[in-house]
């Protein structure tokens, strides 16, 4: 009996290694070092001495645990500028938010203690925390520094959002922080209770989010809604929201700053992950706002035939700019990649 419980035990531990080896993150590591490895002597060792393990980056006065880093591994490295997501380098902002110190997620949302791309960047149905497209980011610097601690520029949207949301006089059915009106639901902590899927959708037409609601739909266009959504995405439970001035004033740590300009040679070949179109789809909550068949929301078009009504091309333009492809619209901006545009439109296409 024992002999066969070991057994056991060791076939499910290999069977383990196995699939974490052929893990998104395993693969990334790989062709970071690949690309690493070749640049210069005592660089990271050959991809295939790498051995792929989960980096988690511990933040207790965050009280969060990080591991994006486990796929974006050249966010801190300027080898890596011409490098294809997730190894490209970020930004210069990475050298006062230093990753060590704030980690990924409190600023561009998702799920941190994930390790898979679909988890980590909230595209599973009913997720709540999901990536933020870079029109929504703004929420999130706002949170830490308020309309006053950075340029205007950075926070406008918020700044906008606030201005509507005094506008249409929300707050006479609206309650924040204890202040307003009590015939529609307490505000206060929303944007811990729906994703930003949830609460742009419901703006553009409550009663197809929450049948028999009596908010009035005010016919909002894409930028009034995206506003509203950002200034509606501060709203945190304390427990999410980051307020402590002394650790909003720590300082990059000279190692979290590499100075190195070498760039990567061939590194601007996709590392995408595959997609399947139906589940990419419904991962983004597309069926929020669009019915297809039986099921979905109607606060936009019915895409059960959009296959043939529309091709391919206009389908592209319209999920990487819908602002362009369809001005008059209402449908945000969701920043997609190459291999989800293409994925989404290989789908809606087969929707005949």
């Amino acid at each position: 009996m024992a002999l066969c419980l070991g057994l056991a035990t060791t076939g499910v531990l290999i069977l383990l290694g196995l699939l974490e080896d052929r893990s998104e993150w395993a693969s990334y590591q790989r062709r970071y070092a690949e690309l690493a490895g070749t640049q210069e002597l005592g660089g990271p060792p050959p991809a295939s001495d790498v051995r792929p393990e989960v980096l988690q980056i511990n933040l207790p006065d965050l009280q969060r645990v990080d591991r994006c880093t486990s796929c974006h591994l050249g966010v801190v490295d300027p080898r890596m500028s011409q490098a294809p997501l997730p190894l490209t380098q970020h930004s210069s902002l990475l050298t006062s938010h230093p990753p060590t110190a704030y980690g990924c997620e409190i600023c561009h949302g998702g799920e941190g203690r994930a390790v898979t791309v679909a988890e980590g960047h909230g595209e599973t149905p009913g997720q709540h925390s999901r990536l933020l497209p870079s029109g929504l980011r703004p929420s999130r610097c706002y949170l830490c520094h308020g309309l006053e601690g950075l340029p205007p520029q950075e926070t406008a949207i918020v700044a906008e959002g606030v201005k509507l949301f005094n506008l249409y006089r929300c707050l006479r059915c609206h309650q924040i922080d204890g202040a307003g009106g009590s015939i529609g639901p307490d505000l206060s902590v929303i944007a811990s209770q729906r994703n930003w899927i949830q609460i742009y959708a419901h703006l553009l037409k409550p009663d197809a989010l929450v049948p028999g609601s009596t908010m009035p739909a005010f016919g909002l266009s894409r930028l009034q809604a995206t506003a509203l959504t950002a200034y509606l995405l501060t709203l945190l439970d304390k427990r999410e929201a980051v307020r402590d001035a002394s650790y909003l004033a720590m300082e990059a740590t000279p190692e979290s700053i590499q100075t190195s300009t070498v760039v990567p040679e061939g590194s601007r070949g996709s590392l995408a992950p595959g997609y399947e179109g139906r589940q990419l789809f419904e991962g983004l909550e597309c069926l929020v706002c669009h019915r297809v068949g039986l099921r979905g929301g109607s606060v936009g078009p019915t895409l059960t035939h959009i296959g043939l009504a529309r091709d391919g091309p206009w389908l592209r333009d319209l999920l990487v700019d819908p602002q362009a492809a369809f001005p008059d619209g209402q449908m945000p901006e969701y920043d997609l990649t190459e291999a989800q545009v293409t994925a989404l439109v290989d789908y809606m296409l087969g929707l005949r």
